[in-house]
């Protein structure tokens, strides 16, 4: 229900800015004391906006549903996993880059030289997987491979 005694007399005295269609994109680099924003580029919100006009309309939709394909229901494939251990918040995430870079550093010459000097290249790499070390175990006449992290029990 209405306050009969709570009007605007004016509409336009509240004037709202709607802001600017060009955003600036920023990226931070640490300087070797702090970290700052530096400006990388621009773009324009708005352009990016019409520029999916097409897609909304229902008829497409409802088209490209009549042809079989699901996807116009979504815009991204879901993601799962478990995410309890990742950070909250940016600067745990910054926290976390610089501890993969300083673990880099403390490698050895040669395996720097495999990832070519670059620790992201070794951070992608440890987090997909690929970079699983293993050691070849002798046992007599038999020979097997073993990941690094496992303790090998020789029994009787």
């Amino acid at each position: 229900m209405r306050n009969p005694r709570a009007s605007v007399s004016d509409p336009s005295a509240f004037v709202t800015d709607p802001g600017s269609p060009i955003h600036v994109i920023h990226e931070a680099r640490f300087n070797g004391l702090t970290l700052e924003l530096v400006e990388t580029g621009r773009e324009n919100i708005q352009d990016l906006i019409e520029s999916y006009a097409p897609y909304t309309d229902l008829n497409y939709m409802l088209h490209r549903l009549s042809l079989g394909d699901t996807s116009v229901l979504t815009n991204r494939q879901a993601l799962y996993g478990d995410f309890s251990s990742m950070p909250t918040n940016p600067v745990d995430a910054i926290n976390l880059v610089h501890s993969a870079e300083d673990a880099f550093g403390r490698l050895s010459v040669e395996d720097k030289a495999k990832y070519n000097n670059d620790y992201r290249v070794w951070l992608a790499s440890v987090l997909s997987g690929d970079n699983v070390s293993r050691e070849t175990v002798s046992d007599g006449d038999e020979k097997r491979s073993v990941p690094a992290d496992k303790e090998v029990v020789n029994e009787p």
